[in-house]
């Protein structure tokens, strides 16, 4: 009896605990006593154990381009894509499909080195273990500004992404067809021999650039990226990024410490003002009464 009421109260404990308890990657080895027996008559029960996993933090995906043993282009980040599409009742649903670490995709990356213009290519088979048709694609294209500049800058020039609508991936779609998008405003800028950063998620807008054709509807996309690294145009064989960051806007905190030094003095010059006219005023009233 007293090994039920301890299953009984453990499993309560559980509950009680919110939603954090159940963060527990793995709860095993739980033994409790036989029904009927306590820990001083039997001599076998085990104590409650609790064993859990520990879960390895999430790593970034990195992408790199080689040109012989130079890495020319290496960046990091993870994607998220919001694609809409109409089912057959002609409702506009969103769906969203991510490319991190969390997801085990088959992919296939490549890309091109060059003077003016460096591209990396991410090619995966969404939602399945093996690589089989049709496969999607995103493409970042960094250009040299200004051109033939050695010391010049790097942007994000232009993103392509192509994509198929299957039955599979889209429950419900009125189409099964295969869509080009691009994002084709420059980005980022940041001086070559250092590297961009922004670690705050960016949400860049997809345009269809697909003919149009009757059975096809262009659609909407969005592209979120975060924990972005980004460099083009380097020399050397270290994975790793150098030189200086150069870091995005929205990562940027200002310093609040001199906007709370300036509004203190302030407060402070008002107080002392104030003081001094009341006591003025007083002295004032003083100096009428004796007349």
């Amino acid at each position: 009896m007293c090994g039920l009421v301890v299953l009984l109260c453990f499993s309560f404990s559980l509950f009680a605990g919110g939603q954090d308890s159940w963060n527990l990657t793995a709860i095993k080895n739980i033994k409790v006593g036989n029904v009927g027996s306590t820990a001083e008559t039997s001599g076998t029960t085990d104590p409650l154990r609790i064993t859990t996993d520990v879960v390895p933090t999430p790593t970034v995906p990195v992408y790199n381009v080689t040109n012989g043993t130079d890495i020319c282009l290496y960046i990091q980040m993870n994607v998220r894509l919001n694609i809409a599409y109409y089912n057959k009742q002609g409702v506009l649903v969103w769906k969203t499909f991510n490319l991190n670490s969390t997801t085990h995709y088959p992919q296939v990356v490549s890309g091109s080195c060059g003077v003016d213009m460096e591209t990396v290519r991410i090619l995966w088979w969404p939602n399945v273990s093996e690589p089989v048709s049709p496969v999607w694609g995103l493409e970042f294209f960094f250009k040299r500004l200004p051109l033939d500049n050695t010391e010049g800058q790097f942007t994000l020039d232009k993103v392509l992404f192509n994509y198929t609508v299957t039955n599979d991936l889209f429950p419900d779609t009125n189409e099964t067809t295969t869509h080009v998008m691009s994002v084709q405003e420059q980005q980022f800028k940041a001086p070559i021999g250092s590297y961009f950063q922004c670690m705050s998620r960016q949400t860049w807008k997809l345009n269809d650039v697909t003919n149009v054709t009757a059975n096809r509807t262009k659609t909407d996309a969005l592209l979120m990226v975060s924990n972005l690294r980004a460099e083009a145009f380097r020399t050397g064989s270290n994975k790793t990024f150098v030189g200086q960051k150069s870091e995005c806007s929205a990562d940027f905190v200002p310093n609040k410490v001199v906007p709370i030094v300036i509004g203190v003095a302030l407060a402070a010059m008002i107080v002392i003002a104030l003081v001094t006219f009341i006591i003025g005023s007083r002295r004032r009233q003083a100096g009428y009464q004796e007349i």
